[in-house]
């Protein structure tokens, strides 16, 4: 239990203070990007409940600081690409595309 705590403490600092806000280039990001948070906090939660079905809490723990990162980097890619709707949608594509992959070989 105790690496648990660790693992969440570290996971909190690098959510918090290393990972770049995604919006920052945008007008008002700071607004944008406390309306997204909870969202993708879900979101992560969701994916990760794919993968974890339970068993070491650290596992988890580091899991979700993972998807959390590509989630924000996702972001941040499809920041570069000054919001284009069609570079969103295969971007997401290509994610959920992904997950699905490993997903479905994870139950073979």
């Amino acid at each position: 239990m105790q690496i648990y705590k660790i693992m969440a403490i570290l996971s909190i600092i690098v959510r918090q203070r290393y990972l770049p806000n995604p919006f920052e280039n945008c007008k008002n990001g700071f607004l944008y990007n406390l309306m997204a948070e909870p969202i993708m906090y879900m979101i992560t939660y969701e994916i990760v409940g794919m993968f974890y079905e339970g068993g070491a809490p650290v596992i988890g723990s580091f899991l979700y600081l993972l998807f959390y990162a590509i989630h924000t980097g996702l972001l941040m890619l499809m920041g570069y690409f000054n919001w284009n709707k069609i570079a969103i949608a295969i971007i997401l594509a290509i994610y959920g595309f992904i997950i699905c992959c490993i997903s479905r070989h994870k139950d073979i």
